[in-house]
């Protein structure tokens, strides 16, 4: 998420990144969703797209590093081990998945329906 403030400057709240479609900046910047809502911030353009750029950053740094530590212990399951995990939980350990809102297929089950 990324933090923005409300053009009256006093409200702040957070925004998923990847929901975000364009942005426009006449004069006021205006962040349109995937969904086509609007939000008028009060950050220029080129701060909310350091934002994003920053927040992306931190995206693949933490996955470079869940990556590193499964190469390092042979699999990376979160802060358990494998077997901790398990024992804990009574299922197998979740693993790290980043997917953009686009990639996700409508439908039951992530399945194209048939025209």
């Amino acid at each position: 998420m990324i933090v923005l403030t409300r053009l009256n400057g006093t409200d702040r709240f957070g925004i998923n990144p990847d929901l975000v479609e364009r942005i426009h900046a006449s004069p006021d910047t205006t962040l349109v969703m995937v969904n086509g809502m609007r939000h008028i911030v009060a950050e220029s353009l080129d701060e909310v797209i350091t934002l994003v750029v920053e927040f992306r950053a931190r995206v693949l740094t933490y996955a470079h590093r869940l990556a590193d530590a499964g190469d390092a212990a042979g699999s990376f399951t979160g802060p358990a081990t494998g077997t901790e995990a398990r024992a804990e939980s009574g299922r197998e350990p979740a693993h790290l998945s980043i997917v953009h809102p686009h990639d996700v297929l409508p439908g039951p089950a992530g399945q194209r329906p048939r025209k």
